[in-house]
């Protein structure tokens, strides 16, 4: 039982870092990107992708807005 315990614990201590450092949930708020994006859609954001190649045209982005916390843009690359 114990081992079992231990192995649950080491999942969700991975889960949580992966949702944390590698995938973050993002909701869109508006229709600046209609006919792609719906106001209300749910996206799950790559936060590393970028990290590892640079983005590229028709690419959708998601950053802060700099000046309000817990805020961001999702656009489009042209």
């Amino acid at each position: 039982m114990l081992s079992l315990s231990i192995y649950v614990l080491i999942v969700l201590a991975l889960t949580w870092c992966v949702k944390s450092f590698v995938f973050t949930r993002a909701v869109v708020d508006g229709s600046s990107m209609e006919n792609t994006l719906q106001n209300g859609d749910n996206l799950i954001v790559n936060r590393m992708a970028y990290r590892l190649g640079a983005p590229e045209r028709f690419d959708i982005i998601v950053f802060p807005y700099k000046y309000q916390k817990n805020t961001y843009y999702i656009k489009r690359i042209i």
